[in-house]
């Protein structure tokens, strides 16, 4: 289901799960190490914020960001965006982190353009979307439950 944002600019999370631990090859980052449990990735897209968030949709793809390692193995649960510009990635990351029981995870991972350590938080239960909605500045938020793809339309 393609999201109705081609064009936008934004901020997002794509909320995944993994149910195993897992050691992944991520790139430059090399082998890392995921416990179980839910992680929210933050991001950004500087136009084609449906596109990005369609890709992240699917498992399988060529390797480009560090989440697409991690996303081989874990499944997407839901997806929350912003079009406000003036909310960045770093500011959602900040915030996930002071979600309850979230943790900083791999040093480095999708993070390479900025100053922030990480832009991957690990939580033992699913993120409460109301929660970091509230530690962000205002501007709406959207949240959708959408299902994963193996494959992108009309690639098999």
């Amino acid at each position: 289901m393609p999201l109705p944002l081609d064009g936008q600019k934004g901020t997002y999370a794509v909320i995944l799960e993994l149910t195993g631990e897992r050691s992944l090859q991520v790139g430059r980052l090399g082998t890392c190490s995921f416990p179980p449990g839910f992680y929210l990735y933050a991001g950004s897209a500087r136009g084609g914020l449906g596109h990005r968030l369609s890709r992240h949709l699917l498992r399988k793809k060529p390797l480009r960001w560090h989440v697409d390692y991690l996303r081989q193995e874990a499944r997407v649960r839901e997806v929350w965006w912003s079009e406000a510009a003036s909310v960045s990635e770093c500011h959602w990351y900040r915030a996930a982190l002071d979600l309850p029981g979230a943790r900083e995870m791999v040093k480095g991972f999708g993070a390479s353009d900025c100053r922030c350590s990480s832009h991957l938080v690990h939580l033992p239960t699913p993120p409460s979307f109301q929660k970091l909605r509230r530690k962000l500045p205002e501007g709406p938020i959207h949240r959708a439950s959408i299902g994963e793809r193996d494959t992108a339309p009309g690639s098999q």
